[in-house]
């Protein structure tokens, strides 16, 4: 498979679950910026393919487009909440 074969040579895969898993590592990263406490990322296999797969956290483009506008929602540091790892 060709997902096997990128993650061995160290490349992304550039499949679906890879585009699934930069939205949910880019939101993670986004409310740790804020203070929000996430837990690290998974290794998932698919396919023969190894990939790192955070949290699944989606943050709505009209609910917070940006990090700028997530902190004025969501306020400065210390909010208090967080995310498991592995969470669904």
């Amino acid at each position: 498979h060709t997902a096997a074969r990128l993650s061995a040579s160290g490349s992304p895969p550039h499949g679906a679950a890879y585009a699934e898993g930069a939205v949910y590592r880019a939101s993670c990263l986004m409310l740790s910026m804020l203070g929000a406490e996430i837990g690290p990322p998974l290794e998932c296999h698919w396919l023969g393919g190894v990939q790192e797969m955070w949290p699944a956290v989606v943050l709505r483009p009209d609910f917070a487009p940006c990090l700028t506008e997530l902190r004025r929602k969501l306020g400065g540091t210390g909010a208090g909440g967080g995310v498991a790892p592995g969470a669904l």
